[in-house]
């Protein structure tokens, strides 16, 4: 971090741009006062980082996130959720979700098969994911078919659960092309949030394919057609068959490219330059002819 520090500082930059949630290092300190930074919130990081940290580590980490936050010049959140969780600091915040270049990728055209197929992506070190709720899905309906990306095989899953391993974006290109529907995040209450822009949830999209969700996406606050909204309880008979309904609805489907123009990055990061250009412009109002925060 010494090493890197000091390689910025010969650089020169205007602004730095972080993502929050950072560990600390006394280099990276000095620096956030030399140079205004802007950070990213991507996620509530004291309740993900307690479930994903060692003891000591989570600690370290909430005795020292605000040595880098009070020297923040602005924030950027991907969803209103976050942003109402900064306000505290009286930095001017942003709120611009995670968006995909939608003219990379090809809408995949489904092909005819005998039966329904879903596919997820994901990584089993995060409980927020569901795998738990995805095995509960598959065991409601015997007959469709699982396909798990970048996770190896979990036990007490039923066997329409297919565990298909860290793959390359050529390799599960075949699956996603199979696929109905696709599934996002399920259980983003166990993190205790709500809303959500994950980049996996628009790659589906980019691509065509309808979800099912278990929160609130922040492109589309009043939901669309092509998303399933559920609970992470499948308890529940009504939510039974609104998955059903959903899937039998998509099957062999895909969404019209004019329907997600939302999450489409281009738009979003014009957004983002201007808002850095824009805090650039009142740090070096606020400094002297030595570069020198005007006290």
């Amino acid at each position: 971090m010494r090493r890197l520090s000091e390689k910025i500082r010969t650089w020169s930059p205007d602004i730095l741009y972080a993502r929050a949630g950072l560990t600390y290092y006394p280099s990276l300190d000095y620096l956030f006062r030399d140079f205004p930074v802007v950070f990213e919130v991507n996620t509530d990081e004291i309740r993900e980082y307690k479930l994903t940290y060692s003891p000591f580590k989570y600690v370290f980490f909430v005795c020292t996130r605000r040595r880098y936050l009070s020297q923040a010049a602005a924030f950027i959140c991907v969803t209103k959720e976050l942003n109402e969780k900064y306000l505290r600091y009286r930095k001017p915040i942003k709120i611009i979700s995670n968006g995909i270049k939608l003219s990379d990728y090809p809408i995949l055209h489904p092909v005819e098969k005998e039966h329904m197929e879903l596919v997820f992506v994901g990584n089993d070190d995060y409980p927020w994911n569901g795998i738990d709720v995805i095995c509960e899905m598959a065991g409601i309906f015997p007959s469709w078919e699982f396909n798990i990306i970048g996770m190896g095989k979990q036990n007490g899953c039923p066997r329409n659960v297919h565990f298909r391993g860290k793959l390359s974006y050529p390799e599960y290109m075949y699956y996603y092309q199979r696929a109905d529907v696709s599934i996002g995040t399920l259980a983003l209450n166990r993190k205790g949030m709500k809303e959500a822009s994950p980049l996996k949830v628009r790659e589906y999209l980019a691509h065509g394919i309808p979800v099912i969700i278990g929160y609130e996406d922040t492109d589309f606050p009043n939901g669309a057609e092509f998303i399933l909204r559920i609970a992470s309880d499948l308890s529940d008979p009504r939510g039974i068959s609104a998955i059903k309904e959903f899937v039998m609805k998509w099957r062999g489907k895909r969404i019209d490219r004019n329907e997600v123009q939302s999450i489409n990055s281009p738009i979003k990061e014009r957004e983002r330059m201007a808002f850095l250009e824009w805090i650039m412009a009142a740090d070096l109002a606020a400094r002297d002819e030595h570069g020198k925060p005007i006290h």
